[in-house]
């Protein structure tokens, strides 16, 4: 999934919604910060113990070009995402 892709379809997603990422062996995860994959171009979404929000990634890849890709760690790209809206913060799950 590309940045731009994702971003359009979160843009009336509350800020605050906490982002998490399901992994390959369906395990749920926080993301907690984000690095350049080796091409320097698309962004790998690294778990950790607490959850950045919404808001945080908008803020933190406003220099990035929309046309980045989402990626795993093992740098598998993400395909899509589901939200949560039964919690509180909101989660954004990424998969």
């Amino acid at each position: 999934m590309k940045m731009i892709d994702f971003e359009s379809l979160v843009q009336y997603v509350t800020p605050t919604a906490q982002l998490y990422l399901r992994s390959h062996d369906n395990q749920i995860k926080p993301i907690s910060q984000l690095a350049f994959a080796p091409n320097k171009l698309d962004i790998i979404l690294i778990t950790g113990n607490r959850p950045i929000t919404l808001s945080q990634l908008t803020t933190r890849s406003r220099q990035i070009s929309g046309h980045a890709r989402l990626l795993y760690p093992n740098e598998d790209s993400i395909f899509g995402f589901q939200l949560d809206i039964t919690t509180q913060p909101i989660q954004i799950i990424l998969h």
